[in-house]
């Protein structure tokens, strides 16, 4: 990656290290690392509340199917179906999944009936948009 050897001759870091840390924050969901864009472009840096791009899809199809009656209230999320569903390595789906509990529309149990999950939450005027 361009970006990362030009950062690290800035900083005069190895360039390994920089793009090992520009791939952890990019799966935290705090940078998006564009694929194909120009190298002067470098990563996009994202602001809290934005999904990360690659979130989207899998983001509106579980919001969809929560307003479809698909997933209901108390449920478990299926996360691991839902990586491959959207070719997600499952950190990348657990990001997409931690933006939609600030929507109200889920939340994370680790101790749920289930186990540790995603659950769908009970419908409130909040979360019903």
């Amino acid at each position: 990656m361009a970006a990362a050897k030009a950062l690290a001759q800035i900083l005069d870091l190895p360039a390994l290290n920089i793009d090992t840390a520009l791939k952890t924050l990019d799966t935290l969901g705090e940078i998006h690392l564009r694929k194909g864009a120009p190298a002067a472009d470098g990563p996009l840096v994202l602001a809290p509340q934005d999904p990360h791009p690659d979130d989207i899809a899998l983001s509106s199809a579980v919001h969809h199917r929560i307003h479809t009656g698909h997933y209901t209230a108390g449920q478990a999320l299926p996360t691991g179906l839902l990586s491959t569903e959207f070719a997600l390595r499952p950190e990348h789906a657990d990001r997409a999944l931690r933006h939609l509990t600030r929507t109200g529309l889920i939340h994370y149990n680790p101790h749920g009936p289930h186990g540790p999950a995603y659950y769908v939450a009970p419908r409130t005027s909040e979360n019903s948009a």
